[in-house]
């Protein structure tokens, strides 16, 4: 009596992979029909379709809108980071043409304005 009671599940973990057996074999004689991949096919030539028509439906809607579509937010994207680049280049060429002009010995560093004005002769 205490071998039944020891695992409380193992009645159910042996039906259901019983279960699993039968669903594997059902399903494995199924997909081997000529049909069943028809039938397969089918379904993905109209998911594709949809796709498509769901694609047009938006650009055509997103231009009616005056909103840009994904496809021309990459371009932007890709001609932003296009422009990025390029300035990033003539920043460091203006940093080594600024260094170089200035002669050596000279403090490079940032000064602070000068604001300060010399007393006039009528404040003494």
């Amino acid at each position: 009596m205490t071998g039944a009671f020891s695992d409380p599940l193992a009645m159910w973990r042996e039906a259901l992979s019983k279960l699993e057996a039968n669903v594997n074999t059902i399903s494995m004689t199924t997909m081997e029909t000529e049909q069943f991949s028809k039938a397969i096919n089918q379904v993905a030539s109209a998911s594709t379709n949809a796709m498509a028509s769901l694609n047009v439906f938006m650009e055509r809607y997103l231009a009616m809108m005056n909103l840009p579509s994904a496809n021309q937010l990459k371009e932007i994207a890709a001609r932003l980071g296009a422009l990025e680049s390029g300035f990033s280049e003539l920043n460091r060429q203006l940093q080594d043409a600024d260094r170089i002009s200035r002669p050596p010995g000279i403090d490079q560093s940032p000064r602070p304005p000068r604001t300060r004005q010399a007393p006039s002769d009528s404040e003494t």
